[in-house]
């Protein structure tokens, strides 16, 4: 039974591979000429049964009146008052006279001895015998019976005998005559008939297969524009539509489905995007508004040191969840495929010096427990997205210090290079950039090879999670790819395990 599970899940397996290999029209051009084929099969077949029964049936009926015509003259011998002698025989050998057209006699004549059954005369065209009468036919002959038999000498010599009696004016049988005539023409005809059938149905196979094709292409046809435009979907929106068209009533009908879903996707993203524009505006401002408060409240001097360090902490917290919630309205906004943008209006001349000094502070004034230094800062200027560069950075500076243990070290440094790493594939990039390079480096535990493929993907973490903390929600080297990359960069790292990790921001500088 297990046996033959296995071959049955083998077998689905193959016809599963081969229709993943062969396209739809292909299928349904050799399913045609398979279906052609086997009515072509059953057809020969039957033609051909149906040919040689004819043949051998005319063959039989040749050898028949033969019979009839041998028997008659015995009648006409015997009522003449002749006796059974040679020259009976020999008048029966003969047979009767005619021309080409009126001629129609056997290959040979035997007579046999009813008694021995050993052959008493034959045709002259005889010149040996092959075989000799059966016993069982003989007992049959003498009942009074006509035998047909095919005899066979090897694969390619054949041959049709009639066995009957010879009766005289009292009826009785007088002697046992055997008709015969060669099947080779038939033979040679089921030759012929064989090549014209396999031959035939080799090319109309190969008819069949070119009209298959030519018509399924133009069938499928809008199928085929169908799947490009559903590949083409992710890349043009939702506002694409198919064109009518004037094909089977099931494609028409396809199309307008598709053309009705594409209406409800464009209605639905439509829906997303107005929400998520709305609730990014009113999850801000109630946000901004306490960040403010909280500012002006820990500009008062007269707070207390307990007081003052419990709202500073909440001010720490409270950018953190703003930074949280900046990512989240990112990757919202980046699946209903407009976020991370770059409008004309917010966009600018943004010196990354100056912001990265601007972000050190900010970070170092928070007083962080891991040193935070800046290293060489080249004078460089990127056009993008004051707000959306920053974000990113920061977000890269949060992670490397989240992931670093206390008293453990971050480095920022800003530098111009003109070549993309060895390790990128630049073709998707400007060969003729000159990069403002960001290098934000750690000494955290770095980063296992398995997860490096998967960093840059939201919501992942690594395995060992070896952070300070267990705030990371998995979205911040995620967002900030997008940002990197709406702006014409990319992010790559270098890490090694228990030694920390580099993170680049690769950004074309602006002429």
């Amino acid at each position: 039974m297990s046996d033959t599970t296995t071959q049955a899940e083998s077998i689905c397996r193959s016809f599963s591979g081969f229709k993943k290999m062969w396209p739809l029209r292909k299928r349904l051009a050799l399913w045609n000429v398979l279906i052609f084929l086997l009515s072509f099969l059953i057809l020969g077949c039957l033609v051909f049964v149906l040919v040689t029964s004819y043949l051998e049936t005319s063959l039989d009926k040749r050898l028949s009146l033969q019979s009839e015509k041998m028997q008659m003259a015995t009648t006409i011998w015997f009522s003449s008052g002749h006796q059974l002698d040679a020259q009976f025989f020999s008048q029966l050998l003969q047979g009767e006279p005619g021309n080409e057209f009126t001629a129609d006699n056997p290959s040979y004549i035997k007579f046999i001895d009813i008694r021995t059954g050993k052959t008493l005369y034959h045709s002259y065209n005889l010149k040996s015998e092959s075989f000799t009468l059966d016993q069982a036919d003989a007992k049959m002959i003498q009942q009074g019976q006509n035998v047909f038999r095919t005899y066979q000498q090897d694969e390619s010599q054949q041959v049709r005998t009639l066995t009957f009696p010879i009766w005289n004016h009292a009826h009785a049988i007088i002697a046992i005559a055997q008709v015969g005539g060669s099947l080779a023409s038939i033979n040679e005809m089921q030759h012929i008939l064989l090549l014209f059938l396999g031959g035939g149905m080799l090319a109309a196979a190969l008819l069949a297969y070119v009209i298959s094709s030519v018509v399924a292409n133009r069938e499928l046809r809008p199928l085929s524009n169908l799947s490009t435009t559903l590949l083409d979907l992710s890349a043009d929106g939702p506002g694409v539509r198919l064109a009518p068209t004037s094909s089977a009533t099931e494609i028409q009908q396809l199309t307008d489905a598709f053309n009705q879903m594409t209406e409800r996707l464009e209605s639905s993203l439509q829906l997303q995007r107005q929400f998520v524009a709305d609730i990014s505006h009113e999850l801000r401002t109630p946000l901004t508004n306490i960040r403010g408060q909280i500012d002006i409240l820990l500009m008062d001097r007269d707070l207390k040191a307990d007081v003052y360090r419990d709202v500073r902490a909440i001010n720490i917290e409270l950018k953190r969840v703003s930074w949280l919630l900046t990512n989240l309205l990112l990757i919202a906004r980046a699946e209903v495929g407009i976020v991370p943008e770059l409008s004309e209006k917010h966009v600018q001349a943004v010196e990354i010096d100056t912001l990265l000094i601007e972000i050190l502070r900010q970070l170092q004034g928070d007083k962080q427990t891991v040193v935070l230094e800046m290293g060489q800062l080249e004078q460089t200027s990127v056009k993008g997205d004051r707000e959306l560069l920053k974000h990113m950075i920061l977000n890269i500076l949060d992670n490397a210090l989240h992931y670093t243990l206390d008293g453990g070290r971050v480095s920022v440094e800003l530098t111009t290079q003109h070549d993309f790493p060895g390790s990128v594939n630049s073709a998707q990039y400007n060969q003729h950039a000159t990069w403002a390079t960001i290098h934000i480096r750690d000494t955290g535990p770095g980063i296992a090879p398995e997860d490096m493929p998967n960093i840059f993907e939201h919501y992942y973490r690594a395995a060992q999670s070896n952070s300070r903390s267990k705030h990371g929600a998995g979205l911040g080297l995620f967002v900030s790819r997008l940002i990197a990359r709406a702006h014409g960069g990319d992010i790559t790292v270098d890490s090694e395990l228990m030694k920390g990790s580099c993170f680049y921001i690769w950004l074309p500088m602006s002429r």
